[in-house]
């Protein structure tokens, strides 16, 4: 299966990201969501919304999945 996009595109788009604070993971967890979706993974689209709003939403996801993971710990060592 050929992707939509090119290595160049890829590239730019990551350091583009690192450099707006984002994550390496975020980064990895947003490129799979755009191929799922057939988004382009390029600058351009990421420059169509606020990218703040991203990192919170991205923030709040993780904070969540945090908080269900410290209730599974916790259940598992009856905490």
């Amino acid at each position: 299966m050929v992707e939509n996009y090119d290595i160049d595109d890829v590239e730019e788009t990551y350091n583009y990201l690192i450099y707006q604070g984002f994550e390496e993971n975020d980064i990895l967890f947003l490129k799979e969501i755009y191929k799922k979706e057939g988004i382009k993974f390029c600058i351009k689209t990421f420059n169509s919304f606020s990218l703040l709003e991203l990192k919170d939403n991205l923030n709040e996801k993780k904070s969540k999945k945090n908080k269900n993971i410290f209730k599974i710990i916790g259940k598992y060592f009856n905490c």
